[in-house]
């Protein structure tokens, strides 16, 4: 059974007046054993969750250490790769090699072009190009708010974050 389809049972149950508002007294056994056995299913049910949630919260932990540990792994690669190709380069063009061929690999040289920038102060600004992005600072929003300011397009927001531990 779904949790809010227990609470709805629990609230059908309540409705029936299993016991007396007044004295307490249980006026229907059957009604009362029943709820007590649907606040231990709701009780389980919720702590259930919690658990599935502790255990996604690893979950993504261990990705994220693995995303790191991979991206780590890319870099060296990535080095070394960058490291033997310059290696390479330099070794053929030292012998003048322009072409080298076996059955397994090809390698050439080709031209290409590009623009070498010495100094960006000195470009005519017809060859600037600026970038600008908006991102609201909202430490310096929230930081304004509560010091009693009033910031057009923003608010602060009081939210209950359920924390599992």
């Amino acid at each position: 059974m779904k949790l809010y389809e227990i609470n709805d049972k629990i609230y059908e149950l309540l409705n029936q007046e299993i016991m007396d508002p007044e004295t307490g007294e249980i006026l229907d056994i059957n009604g009362f054993d029943q709820l007590k056995e649907l606040e231990i299913e709701r009780d389980t049910k919720i702590e259930n969750t919690g658990l599935f949630i502790k255990n996604l919260e690893v979950d993504v932990s261990a990705l994220k250490e693995e995303e790191r540990r991979l991206a780590e792994r890319r870099k060296v690669k990535e080095n070394k790769l960058n490291w033997t190709k310059r290696f390479l380069d330099e070794f053929l063009k030292s012998e003048d090699v322009a072409k080298f061929e076996t059955p397994k690999v090809k390698m050439s040289f080709r031209k290409s072009e590009s623009v070498n920038i010495f100094e960006t102060a000195i470009l005519p600004d017809e060859y600037i190009h600026e970038k600008t992005e908006y991102i609201p600072d909202k430490t310096a929003i929230k930081k304004a708010i509560k010091s009693g300011a009033v910031v057009d397009g923003a608010e602060l927001v009081e939210s209950q974050n359920l924390q599992v531990k």
